[in-house]
């Protein structure tokens, strides 16, 4: 029977889709189960044995922090923490968002050890930024429609000026380059509000080091959310 237990506590380790980590008194992996390899980037046998903190935490600062929210009543009571996110490191050093549920193990009283439940967050929180950035997107649109509806008919006004200030502007004379200058420049203007009034899901495009603005240049695709 105790055989049987132990097989089924291994095979429900193995299935287990959320990383699951256990740790000694010292902090020392004593359980690393497939789901906790695919989390971190590292094997169990290389994992096991080793220092929690540099395996999940990367960081001696987060781990400080979770084990003293562990110990205090902030997130389930002393002894457990329930959702809490946390930044951990995989094997490349890269941050992953993860929502741990840990629990301290007791054998006769005496603390033995605690387990962790690692969730990785990564594909949540690129869903939310996607939605985010459509809300922002659809506001920026907004606020551009606005601008155009108060922007339309003084920009008619000008280009009608500006066609008659052309005609009346003999070829030779001094100010006549400026006068097409002009003209340019507001053509170039219209231009622009003709695209942005165009725009139903804009793509974006980079703008300088890790900025985005919207790709006017971009055809408008129905079908397709924002790129980039």
């Amino acid at each position: 029977m105790v055989n049987e237990a132990a097989g089924l506590a291994q095979k429900l380790l193995d299935l287990c889709p959320i990383g699951i980590i256990g740790v000694d008194r010292q902090g020392l992996i004593t359980i690393f189960n497939p789901a906790a390899e695919r989390l971190t980037g590292r094997q169990a046998a290389e994992a096991l044995g080793k220092d929690v903190v540099s395996v999940i935490y990367g960081q001696a600062a987060e781990a400080r922090r979770v084990k003293k929210l562990l110990y205090s009543e902030q997130f389930g009571g002393p002894g457990r923490l329930e959702g809490v996110e946390i930044a951990g490191r995989d094997a490349q050093g890269q941050s992953t968002p993860i929502s741990l549920w840990a629990f301290i193990l007791y054998e006769d009283g005496a603390e033995a050890g605690s387990v962790g439940f690692f969730y990785d967050l990564s594909n949540q929180k690129r869903s939310e930024e996607a939605r985010l950035m459509q809300e922002k997107m659809k506001s920026i649109l907004e606020m551009a429609g606005a601008v155009l509806h108060h922007l339309s008919q003084p920009l008619q006004v000008m280009l009608g000026d500006v066609s008659l200030l052309l005609d009346e502007t003999p070829q030779e004379s001094p100010v006549r380059d400026s006068v097409e200058a002009l003209a340019q420049g507001i053509t170039q203007v219209k231009v622009v509000l003709d695209k942005i009034r165009k725009v139903s899901t804009p793509a974006t495009a980079a703008y300088g080091r890790e900025g985005k603005i919207v790709d006017l240049e971009t055809p408008d695709d129905p079908g397709k959310g924002p790129q980039g």
